[in-house]
């Protein structure tokens, strides 16, 4: 929450701002004709918004150029109209026009004093990034015929991809991505793979390759089957839809005898903004979750933010509490059909052992979150898969 002294500032900067504003427009000359130079304003601005949109779609609604854009678009409309009205309802526009204002400084404190509230990906130096669908999510037919990987997963890697982390939690260069788009060494043919599926964790995003926990798995292993490899699946933002696609690739060039799914509490997020089976369209294309009409907003205004954080009780996931309650117990169940119907038959056909193993994070320990215990009776239930919770 804001401090309290905010909120007297922000009543006396929309004061302070109304009557500068008066007394600018009482100022201003008849004989300058700048209604036409407003008509121009306005059109730019207009062409500026409509071009980052089709440049980047939806994508670039975080960048600041953008969120000032549309406040100076309202202001610039808001002028123009204001010169066709009574000065009575002029006042009523200079009034807008100074809460306009206020709340633009209000935007700047968020982002950049405050950085009250930022998603993920912003805290950790990027942009905002829906969850749901967008265009951003949908795999280009270009980038399948120069990544087959691509086809289940738009976050895989380029193959030979060189990336370099810069974070606000960590940061290392060099990291080198293998022939797949995956993360670490392929395992030599012929050798029985153990293939570890997984999201962030998995990958071990923020972890050096060389203290993965597959690598560091694989590196025990050796020492009891030399025949054995371990191969880092894990991608970041994956869940076990993706990874069943991945891993029926991946037996189709490897002897996969064995498959570890990591499970947490972020796959049941993921499910509820990618949606099951139904994601995968037969032309190869993604097709997620439709967002919130209001997502917009929340992209490219932290006020609006704020409101809909402590007003409306809304979470990151833009979801309420009852909302947010109602849509885990269904992700549950749409991962539960998931193992139960479609990977344990699969994996035995193919004589694949599989495993699930429940990772917890740390508030679900400490706060004995009923989510993860519910995610505990779900997995556990689960028969023909070898359980294990960390």
């Amino acid at each position: 929450m804001l401090p309290f002294y905010a909120v007297s500032c922000f009543v006396r900067q929309v004061q302070h701002q109304n009557q500068l504003l008066s007394h600018c427009l009482k100022k201003m000359k008849p004989r300058i004709k700048w209604q036409p130079l407003v008509k121009k304003a306005v059109l730019l601005l207009i062409t500026l918004v409509v071009l980052n949109q089709l440049w980047q779609p939806f994508r670039g609604f975080s960048d600041f150029y953008i969120t000032t854009l549309y406040y100076l678009l309202a202001v610039a409309a808001l002028v123009y109209i204001a010169r066709h009205l009574s000065k009575k309802m002029q006042g009523v526009v200079v009034a807008i026009i100074a809460v306009l204002v206020s709340l633009y400084l209000a935007e700047v404190y968020l982002r950049f004093i405050y950085k009250y509230p930022l998603t993920y990906s912003e805290r950790q130096g990027g942009e905002y990034r829906t969850m749901y669908n967008s265009p951003h999510n949908k795999i280009e037919h270009s980038d399948k015929r120069a990544n087959p990987s691509k086809t289940y997963h738009t976050n895989v890697m380029e193959p030979f991809h060189l990336r370099n982390y810069n974070t606000t939690e960590f940061n290392y260069t060099n990291e080198h991505f293998n022939s797949l788009g995956l993360r670490g060494e392929l395992p030599p043919r012929g050798k029985k793979v153990i293939c570890a599926m997984g999201d962030s964790f998995t990958e071990s995003f923020g972890a050096p390759a060389d203290s993965t926990w597959p690598k560091l798995l694989g590196n025990m292993l050796q020492t009891i089957d030399t025949n054995l490899a371990v191969l880092n699946a894990g991608i970041s933002g994956s869940d076990p839809f993706f990874e069943f696609k991945l891993l029926q690739q991946l037996q189709q060039q490897y002897l996969v005898t064995e498959a570890i799914f990591m499970v947490n509490c972020s796959d049941l997020l993921d499910v509820m903004t990618k949606g099951g089976n139904e994601r995968f369209l037969e032309n190869g294309d993604l097709l997620f979750c439709k967002a919130p009409w209001w997502e917009p907003l929340y992209a490219i205004s932290h006020v609006f933010r704020l409101a809909m954080h402590n007003l409306g009780g809304y979470n990151y996931n833009l979801l309420t509490y009852a909302q947010q309650q109602l849509h885990e117990q269904k992700a549950l169940q749409t991962l539960q059909t998931l193992f139960k119907t479609n990977i344990v038959p699969w994996a035995m056909q193919h004589h694949i052992k599989v495993h699930i193993v429940l990772q917890p994070m740390i508030s679900s320990v400490i706060n004995e979150d009923p989510t993860y215990q519910l995610m505990q009776q779900t997995f556990s239930a689960i028969e023909g898969v070898n359980y294990v919770d960390l």
